[in-house]
């Protein structure tokens, strides 16, 4: 049995690596650029971070004070932070809002966008925790948001021009967006090659494999190969200091980089007009450009979506993505070889990509294999060698 002084000793130490701990929190909340807070189960205020405050434009003692959640909503609509009937607010969500506090699941994660007496746009979620308290992270996404209306209203003032736009003038535009893609992130025709063809092959792969027959008809195979080369069209409005940034993205800046899924997808959709099947080029493109960065696990981006929910030609293009980009040499980086791609690849089986593909992919490897030493990048081995000198 311990002797008293040395549980003493013990006891102190605990407590002393307990306060230090809590010091590299405290001080972590602090920097993060989101606003975080804790709610008891009690319904008041129990942690709370400096950004939180700015976010929320409230003082840091007030909400130290642990007020009741209710008080401090009622307090910023008296204020005028929501707007005149909560219009700054989601309309999805101003139910929740109007009944915070009183009649409110708060087991059920929630998002929503508001916007604040002052113009910002701020997004606030809810994390239920098992201990039934709820966090609460608050972020200022106003860029994205003004962004992505300025873009709204170009887009709309060009649907009335799509929706009568010829099938030819649709040819052209095809042509000069998938140009456009290339040039911007530094891409090849052969880029656009490879890709269609890695997403032909796959999905003819997971039909002779008796999967998703329904959905990978002939016709539907090309038409999903064909949209492959706009996938990454959002990235026309990433500014080029991020998107050609040799180094590591900040969290600010790979935040950003993150918009291009959404914009491009917005862009394409208004692009498709009135075609809203599957049959229709620009929204099968729409489809792959939205959902490219999803995650079979879900956790990907934009929307966090997971297993069949992401497009079924988005699951394609990322496998296809994530081989060309392995197996192709950059300034920054040497290609890998078919072997450490593939490894990686199934390392990500069930994470990022979908089983059923990347079993495709194992079966049809070395037909990929092929296609990705036939199309080779001319300049590949030039940029192999300078990024070894």
């Amino acid at each position: 049995m311990a002797h008293p002084a040395v549980k003493l000793k013990n006891r102190r130490q605990a407590d002393l690596r307990l306060s230090e701990t809590s010091v590299l929190l405290e001080a972590a909340l602090q920097t993060m650029s989101q606003g975080i807070c804790v709610i008891g189960q009690d319904g008041r205020y129990k942690m709370v971070n400096d950004r939180a405050c700015d976010l929320l434009d409230l003082p840091k003692s007030l909400l130290q004070s642990q007020p009741l959640l209710s008080e401090v909503v009622n307090f910023q609509r008296d204020r005028g932070d929501f707007g005149p009937e909560l219009s700054g607010v989601q309309e999805e969500a101003r139910s929740y809002v109007a009944t915070l506090g009183v009649d409110v699941d708060e087991r059920i994660p929630r998002r929503y966008l508001r916007q604040d007496r002052s113009g910002r746009y701020i997004e606030v979620q809810t994390h239920p925790m098992p201990s039934g308290d709820v966090v609460r992270t608050y972020t200022d996404v106003t860029r994205y948001e003004e962004v992505n209306r300025q873009l709204k209203v170009v887009l709309d003032e060009y649907q009335e021009l799509s929706d009568n736009a010829m099938q030819r003038g649709r040819e052209q535009m095809i042509a000069a967006l998938t140009q456009l893609s290339l040039v911007r992130d530094n891409e090849t025709g052969l880029h656009t090659k490879r890709t269609q063809l890695y997403v032909r092959t796959l999905a003819q792969g997971l039909v002779r494999a008796g999967h998703y027959t329904e959905q990978l008809a002939e016709p539907q195979i090309e038409l999903i190969a064909k949209a492959t080369p706009m996938h990454d069209l959002g990235k026309v409005g990433i500014p080029d200091h991020i998107l050609l940034k040799p180094g590591r993205h900040t969290e600010e800046e790979t935040q950003l980089m993150r918009t291009h899924a959404a914009l491009g997808e917005s862009i394409l959709r208004v692009m498709a007009g009135a075609g809203r099947a599957d049959d229709c080029l620009f929204f099968v493109a729409a489809s792959l450009a939205g959902a490219h960065h999803e995650n079979w696990d879900g956790s990907g981006y934009p929307r966090g979506l997971r297993g069949q929910d992401i497009p079924l030609g988005a699951r394609l293009m990322a496998v296809a993505d994530v081989y060309d980009a392995l197996t192709t040499a950059r300034v920054y980086k040497r290609a890998w070889t078919h072997e450490e791609a593939s490894a990686e690849i199934l390392k990500l089986d069930g994470i990022k990509f979908d089983p059923l593909i990347v079993a495709a992919f194992v079966q049809e490897q070395a037909r990929l294999h092929a296609i990705a030493q036939e199309f080779r990048d001319k300049e590949e081995e030039h940029q192999v060698h300078k990024a070894a000198a």
